[in-house]
């Protein structure tokens, strides 16, 4: 049986952290039954027909003249995705699709193809419930908090709502060995016996980036062995933030002491890493449905500081296996917070327990087994009709 998976604003394999794309190829990749092949979009003029990891991938090009003037000026775009799409799909065969954009128009693809194919479409930002693009067999929430809010407050069909949590390649994220993590932070000047503290997404408001480096202004400045590392890409809409100027001056102060590490977007092979260079993480989010780095900072022995937004407390327990912070606390509560986990290593235990946690619920071998087991539904229910 074939299974195509369509990622309509990401490539495969993923090159810059797009959780769609790292959900949709780390699911795919280990079906058992379903034989997969991937559709996405070409990025870095990557080829347009590849193989990765025994799946065959179809890519398609959009230019960025093309964009620019037919999705962003005009929004006419004589040549939608779904025109790209219909005529790779018949090439392919599947038997079944999974799609991972909300809004896509299943009914245009169903009019295109001729015929209609078992579809999951997966839910990685929320919008209301509209069946005039077409009604899926199923739509995948990555947490329960998601599938609350769709049955509840978007219209969803509870019937045809089903979670599977993001989660980790626990071989590829796992706490350093011995001796590695010293070796490790060697090649970014760090002492092999500092206190690091990460910060690993976008560089947004939002994200608690701008919290993140005021706390870490105030605990480097009475702590010579605290330093820091930021991981992540600046995307255009952070210039609107109303911190942007003061943030951008912080890491520059920060940069200058050589007490804070910036480093842009990378690969999970580069980033696998830098995990293990951390001891504590820091993600105090204002809002999330269920955030892949923090599975994966788990899954690497790190100690989270978080907010309970979204489905973090689906993965987070308070002291337990990470510590959860309010999302109203202000700077200082949240020096005090870090500053009282590096006190006796008390952060060593609560990363060591996070391993477990995820190694048990979170890893991509047992959700994968959970995508396959609704994909094989959703077909044997179209079968049987």
């Amino acid at each position: 049986m074939r299974l195509t998976s369509i990622v309509p604003h990401g490539d495969v394999p993923d090159r810059r952290g797009f959780a769609p794309a790292i959900v949709a190829q780390e699911l795919a990749r280990r079906n058992r039954i379903l034989q997969s092949s991937m559709i996405c979009l070409s990025e870095e003029d990557t080829r347009l027909h590849d193989w990765w990891d025994g799946m065959e991938i179809r890519r398609y090009r959009v230019g960025q003249i093309y964009r620019r003037l037919f999705t962003k000026i005009t929004r006419m775009d004589p040549w939608p995705l779904v025109s790209r799409l219909a005529p790779i799909i018949r090439q392919l065969r599947p038997e079944v699709l999974h799609i991972h954009q909300l809004e896509f128009p299943l009914d245009t693809l169903w009019h295109k193809l001729g015929y209609r194919l078992p579809a999951a479409v997966h839910v990685h930002s929320m919008r209301t419930y509209d069946p005039s693009r077409g009604v899926a067999d199923v739509y995948v929430a990555v947490s329960e908090y998601t599938r609350n809010i769709m049955c509840t407050e978007r219209g969803f069909p509870e019937d045809r709502v089903r979670v599977v949590h993001n989660g980790v390649d626990i071989d590829l994220f796992r706490p350093p060995s011995n001796g590695e993590q010293k070796e490790l932070r060697s090649l970014l000047g760090i002492p092999g016996d500092a206190l690091v503290i990460g910060y690993v997404g976008r560089r947004q408001e939002a994200k608690g980036y701008h919290d993140y480096l005021a706390m870490m202004e105030q605990i480097i400045e009475g702590n010579d062995a605290v330093f820091g590392i930021v991981v992540g890409p600046e995307p255009e809409d952070a210039k609107r933030d109303a911190t942007y100027s003061e943030s951008k001056a912080m890491l520059s102060r920060l940069s200058d002491l050589h007490r804070v590490i910036s480093i842009p977007a990378v690969t999970h092979h580069c980033l696998r890493y830098l995990y293990r260079m951390m001891d504590v993480v820091v993600s105090v989010s204002r809002g999330e449905q269920f955030p892949v780095m923090l599975v994966e900072a788990m899954a690497s022995g790190c100690c989270v500081v978080t907010t309970p937004v979204g489905g973090v407390p689906e993965l987070v327990e308070h002291e337990r296996n990470g510590v959860l912070v309010d999302i109203n606390a202000g700077i200082d509560d949240l020096v005090s917070t870090v500053n009282s986990l590096l006190v006796d290593s008390a952060h060593k235990s609560l990363g060591v327990v996070a391993r477990g946690h995820v190694e048990e619920r979170f890893s991509w071998e047992h959700l994968s087994m959970k995508m396959e087991s609704i994909l094989l539904e959703i077909w044997r229910n179209r079968e049987s009709k």
